[in-house]
């Protein structure tokens, strides 16, 4: 007897293959326009006030001197300020900050930024001491060696753990079998493999 389905949660759902503007290959113009909402919803409320002028023009102007003052980036992951906010993208509480510490860096201080980066490196340490990605080398949706090159891109920051399941396609946790689910299970509580699966293969 299966098991029955009551339903399925989705969290987040890629967009359509034949979406004009915004496929995955329109990945920075997406986060692009989720800061600048963050911008302008800053400057229709009260964090418009305590700002004092609009945002856009604002963080136009720090980009700008960022290029001519390194001291400003001192303190910035990777010194690269917009991969740095589109990182704190994915942490809201941390991306609510963006137009404070926009302005703060306008002012030749980093004070929230170091408190901000500081906050951002504990969850993400809450999350595992690494990443992990399991990809299927025959994956026909996101590309294999796309993924590889992303992931050389991302140790240049820190150590990234690439599980490849040889001969599986998309959502090889879905369609994997026990096989993948109990190996990340095992990365995730810390503990190694009594035995790997043949099919599968890591490198750091």
């Amino acid at each position: 007897m299966g098991a029955t389905v009551d339903g399925l949660v989705l969290d987040s759902l890629v967009p359509l293959q034949d979406g004009a503007t915004a496929d995955l290959s329109r990945h920075s113009l997406v986060a692009d326009a989720v800061g600048r909402k963050i911008l302008a919803g800053c400057d229709r409320g009260r964090c418009g006030q305590h700002i004092g002028e609009p945002l856009e023009p604002l963080y136009r102007r720090v980009l700008a001197r960022a290029g001519t003052e390194p001291a400003l980036l001192a303190n910035v992951p990777g010194k690269d300020l917009k991969r740095f906010f589109g990182t704190l993208l994915d942490f809201p509480s941390a991306a609510n900050r963006i137009p404070d510490m926009i302005k703060e860096l306008d002012a030749g201080q980093d004070t929230l930024l170091r408190e901000v980066v500081a906050d951002v490196r504990r969850k993400a340490a809450s999350m595992g001491s690494y990443p992990l990605v399991i990809h299927g080398d025959r994956d026909a949706k996101t590309s294999y060696d796309g993924a590889l090159r992303h992931i050389e891109a991302l140790r240049r920051a820190g150590p990234v753990k690439l599980l490849t399941d040889w001969g599986g396609g998309h959502s090889v946790l879905w369609g994997g079998g026990q096989c993948n689910a109990d190996e990340v299970m095992q990365f995730v509580l810390g503990e190694e493999a009594v035995a790997r699966c043949v099919s599968i293969t890591f490198s750091h």
